[in-house]
């Protein structure tokens, strides 16, 4: 049976580290939640996230990216890179600039790729892709796109669009991966094997092998690519294809699973 995994296996849990205070802030909840979501995702899989969908859709559905609190602007933003890029804009951007301000570690997007993950597990491809498309959405500062959990966002985003047969849609998320430079080996390797896998669908059996190949560059033995080599082999040898599916709820794959026959 021909397979797409979801990318939610290949994420590290990142910790979601608030500073020392006693005031209770307005985000507090929302990054418990993101700690609770974790901890179901290791003690029980995918599986355990399901009693946890409606409190992920009401924190994303009212997330709030930044707040003024005194003479202090807090944004919550998505990694370093983001955090660094958005004070600078605060600070130098045009109107009255605040006393202070100050990053904070950003829940809305990893909590998306969860509910989307499981979403996709799940079967609902279109509640997937709405939850993803709106996590992409949570960034303190408009126009920027260069969040850590982007490419995990995007990867999972692929899945959903591949399931639905919208190829083209997703040949454009895991090639905006793929062009990102500072997105690591197992992530392009993903990438690799979701354009591999979308190429065999349209028909473009050399571009998929060529893909398949590139990807064993990044993770040499990978096994999905390996057997998907070896499908292409044979439809180019006149064997029947077959139906793509999603893996039924389980809980989350060794790291070098992906879209796959």
């Amino acid at each position: 049976m021909r397979k797409l995994l979801t990318a939610l296996a290949m994420v590290s849990a990142l910790a979601i580290a608030a500073p020392s205070r006693a005031d209770t802030m307005p985000w507090d909840a929302d990054q418990a939640l993101l700690k609770q979501v974790q901890s179901a995702m290791q003690s029980q899989g995918i599986l355990g996230l399901e009693p946890l969908a409606p409190q992920i859709e009401k924190a994303l559905a009212n997330a709030q990216l930044t707040y003024v609190i005194g003479d202090t602007q807090y944004l919550l933003t998505d990694g370093v890179g983001e955090a660094m890029i958005a004070m600078t804009i605060v600070q130098t951007g045009k109107g009255e600039k605040p006393a202070k301000a100050v990053a904070i570690d950003n829940p809305y997007p990893l909590l998306g790729l969860y509910l989307g993950s499981y979403y996709d597990e799940a079967g609902k491809f279109e509640d997937a892709l709405r939850v993803l498309d709106l996590a992409l959405t949570k960034h303190a500062v408009e126009g920027i796109d260069i969040g850590e959990t982007r490419p995990s966002l995007l990867t999972e985003r692929g899945e959903a669009l591949m399931a639905l047969k919208r190829f083209d849609e997703a040949l454009k998320d895991f090639d905006e991966i793929l062009q990102d430079n500072d997105v690591d080996s197992r992530l392009r390797a993903h990438a690799l094997r979701g354009k591999g896998y979308v190429f065999t669908e349209l028909g473009r059996l050399d571009d998929a092998e060529a893909a398949y190949w590139e990807s064993l560059k990044l993770e040499p033995g990978n096994e999905t690519a390996k057997h998907e080599l070896e499908y292409i082999g044979g439809l180019k040898n006149g064997k029947a294809a077959t139906t793509g599916v999603l893996a039924p709820l389980q809980k989350p794959a060794p790291a070098n699973d992906s879209p796959g026959h």
